[in-house]
């Protein structure tokens, strides 16, 4: 028995369009993480999940604005390293700058949340920031996707340098916006 490649029908074609959006829909609905502070600073309470994040009464400072951001969920430990490693190196041109560790004092704590999906037309990276402030109140939650290559079973191994580097720029660039946005 032989088998022969057939394109994608319209009705397949549409079933790839709703697994995208189901994607996206589903990054949107990640859990709400609340950080605690102090001794159990790694706890996280997800018992909020329904209640939206109030707006932020006013913009922070952009100068001296510290940022930690947590370790990242949802994504591999190697493409998450990565990613760090070239926010790192991108953040002396952005008005905020990152803690270096976890017990460093911060303005802000980020913590990022990663989805990958494979499409016909790639990879597609869905992320939420959640920004907290000191004392583990939820400040703000942006969101944003990314499309990366084509990638064979795991979405996560079409990741390449590229990608890499491009997806630590959006990163860097919404939290700048966010650090030096006007008050509302």
């Amino acid at each position: 028995m032989t088998a022969s490649f057939r394109p994608p029908s319209r009705r397949r074609a549409l079933g790839l369009m709703l697994a995208h959006g189901a994607a996206l829909a589903a990054a949107a609905a990640l859990p709400a993480a609340i950080m605690t502070v102090g001794p159990a600073a790694s706890a996280l309470d997800f018992s909020d999940a329904a209640v939206p994040l109030p707006p932020h009464p006013r913009s922070p400072a952009a100068d001296g604005v510290r940022l930690l951001v947590l370790p990242f969920e949802g994504i591999p430990t190697t493409t998450g390293d990565a990613i760090y490693r070239e926010m790192r190196r991108k953040a002396s041109k952005r008005k905020y700058s990152l803690a270096m560790q976890l017990s460093d004092p911060a303005s802000f704590r980020v913590l990022i949340y990663f989805s990958a999906v494979t499409t016909g037309s790639g990879t597609t990276i869905l992320y939420r920031i959640d920004i907290f402030d000191p004392a583990g109140r939820p400040v703000t939650r942006l969101f944003g996707e990314e499309l990366g290559p084509t990638a064979t079973g795991d979405p996560w191994s079409g990741v390449d340098k590229k990608t890499v580097e491009h997806l630590a720029g959006r990163l860097g660039e919404q939290l700048q916006a966010w650090v030096t946005r006007a008050a509302d």
